[in-house]
């Protein structure tokens, strides 16, 4: 029989049955394909099937008692047989622990409660003597008092604008822009500082500034870019 009689008989790839013969196991996908496919390509052969997977187990793992399949079947088996016997044997050392301390509770709770110990002796110790009468001290002199400092408060800056057209404005409060946008007519905003302002505008013709309630006056033409500064 050829290799492709083999294929056509049994519907296992050519692939599969020459890495059988080659011993190139690592080709077939899984343990579980290799000893269907080494039974079935046994079989079509006229060998005896599991013979051929014990012969292939000695050969792969190098373990010859794994010739009497029984023995890799009963394995399996007796590592449940083990595992099962760890586990009640950790069960039953968690119950001596768990019956170990329930009994020390209760032998501790039967103990009666200590004896309060004796209230401290109220018995007062004998006035001692008064001293003899001393000539008076001279009552410390008092040093000039030092007022507190006081904090002046400082009025931040405020501006109102008004706006009658479009105008680019950008503000700078003490360092940091705190607006920046295209007003339009009608617009109206009030911005504060605590030591210096920046106003820069697009169109210094449009806004009407007024400083800390002060008119600022006008800035510019229509259309003529303006940066005013005002500091403390």
């Amino acid at each position: 029989m050829t290799i492709k009689d083999v294929e056509n008989t049994t519907h296992i790839r050519t692939v599969y049955l020459t890495a059988i013969e080659e011993g190139r196991f690592d080709a077939i996908p899984g343990e579980v394909y290799i000893k269907g496919f080494i039974r079935n390509y046994a079989s079509c052969v006229g060998l005896d099937p599991e013979q051929m997977v014990a012969a292939y187990r000695a050969n792969r793992y190098g373990i010859s008692e794994l010739k009497d399949p029984d023995m890799a079947e009963s394995k399996p088996r007796e590592r449940r047989k083990k595992s099962s016997t760890g586990l009640w044997t950790i069960a039953f050392l968690l119950f001596l622990v768990l019956a170990g301390f329930g009994t020390y509770w209760w032998m501790n709770a039967k103990k009666p409660p200590a004896p309060l110990p004796p209230p401290p002796s109220t018995t007062q110790n004998p006035a001692a003597p008064a001293p003899p009468h001393a000539p008076p001290q001279p009552a410390p002199q008092a040093g000039p008092q030092t007022p507190p400092p006081t904090t002046v408060a400082v009025k931040p800056l405020t501006l109102n604008a008004r706006f009658t057209d479009r105008c680019w404005v950008m503000v700078t409060a003490d360092g940091k822009v705190i607006y920046e946008n295209t007003v339009k007519a009608g617009d109206a905003f009030v911005w504060e500082a605590k030591h210096s302002m920046s106003v820069k505008l697009g169109n210094a013709a449009a806004a009407e500034l007024i400083l800390d309630g002060q008119p600022v006056g006008k800035l510019g033409d229509r259309g003529e870019v303006v940066i005013k500064t005002f500091t403390r």
